[in-house]
């Protein structure tokens, strides 16, 4: 019988979890799986994704399952991809079954500053939680770290069409605070406008203007509107300025440098990730009281004009 070196466990086996799978087929030791999502329809797809990139390779062990009963107790590494909804439900289902020592939990992390709390308090003994906001992992994105000048305030302005603020901010917002080393002050709802049903069903967005202020004087405007432009970011200092446009790989500034790169997929960050924390306790994410105080403030900020539009006095915000 093969010897497994390390079990991994994915909750989660939706369009992202799939993806998370794929990454690990090409691991280069063993590895067992356990993918458990109560979604039949999505388990399948995430067994049919696994096979076309497993191509047959017996090297690693997967069990796909609709419930959290028969994990080991024993776990190296749990990764969360679930819905915002369930993720504390989930996270206290797994810390009663197993000891797991490492985490990657999936933004956003929860629904209210309540969860996010109680989620900190479920993890506190893990050797390692991080959270995915995974340009931090983007090799493109580090070389533009090592660029971008330090300790200057900056204004920055992200735009684009239908890109799904309220969901996604959180990916731009670590951004800032991980290039310009600051942290999150404060986030101010006030140029947001009506709320409507995403895409996902059940799940909530946005639109209109979020602005955040950062700890050194570096602020950021986020906004979006209904057309099919692609999302941009503006960076400006009182030297220069600087233009990101993922979708087409381009990152330039206005003397003319430019530094041309690649989005990465979660299906070629995952092996990589996994692979760093597993042989080193590292990884290039934020540790989850980093991101926890930044989701805070975003939740919190949101779920207060969410009940002001609604007139409600909801205590959690329908995103995702």
């Amino acid at each position: 019988m093969m010897a497994y070196f390390y079990e991994i466990f994915l909750v989660g086996a939706g369009q992202l979890g799939s993806r998370y799978l794929q990454g690990l087929a090409n691991y280069e030791v063993p590895l067992e799986i356990f993918v458990v999502d109560p979604n039949e329809k999505s388990l399948k797809t995430a067994q049919l994704r696994w096979e076309e990139v497993a191509n047959g390779n017996a090297l690693h062990r997967v069990h796909f399952s609709q419930a959290l009963e028969g994990l080991p107790a024993e776990v190296d590494l749990s990764l969360v991809t679930t819905t915002a909804e369930v993720r504390l439900s989930v996270v206290e289902q797994v810390v009663l079954m197993s000891r797991v020592r490492y985490w990657v939990l999936e933004k956003v992390l929860a629904q209210s500053e309540d969860q996010i709390n109680r989620l900190e308090q479920l993890l506190l003994n893990a050797e390692g939680v991080w959270v995915n906001t995974a340009r931090r992992g983007f090799y493109w994105h580090q070389l533009i770290h090592k660029q971008l000048p330090k300790g200057q305030a900056w204004q920055v302005k992200g735009s684009g069409g239908a890109w799904g603020m309220a969901c996604n901010s959180i990916h731009f917002i670590d951004l800032i605070a991980w290039w310009t080393d600051e942290e999150l002050v404060s986030v101010d709802t006030s140029g947001l406008e009506k709320w409507f049903p995403s895409k996902r069903n059940g799940f909530w967005e946005v639109s209109g203007k979020l602005k955040m202020v950062y700890s050194r004087g570096s602020q950021l405007e986020l906004s979006v509107d209904q057309s099919k432009t692609p999302f941009s970011l503006i960076l400006q200092n009182e030297q220069d300025s600087w233009r990101l446009d993922e979708s087409v790989g381009s990152f330039t500034n206005s003397n003319g440098f430019s530094l041309p790169g690649k989005f990465e997929f979660q299906s070629e960050l995952t092996g990589p990730l996994v692979d760093q924390i597993l042989k080193t306790g590292k990884c290039p994410l934020p540790a989850l009281p980093e991101s926890a105080k930044m989701h805070r403030s975003l939740i919190t900020a949101l779920l207060d004009h969410w009940n002001a539009s609604h007139q409600s006095n909801d205590t959690l915000l329908p995103i995702t």
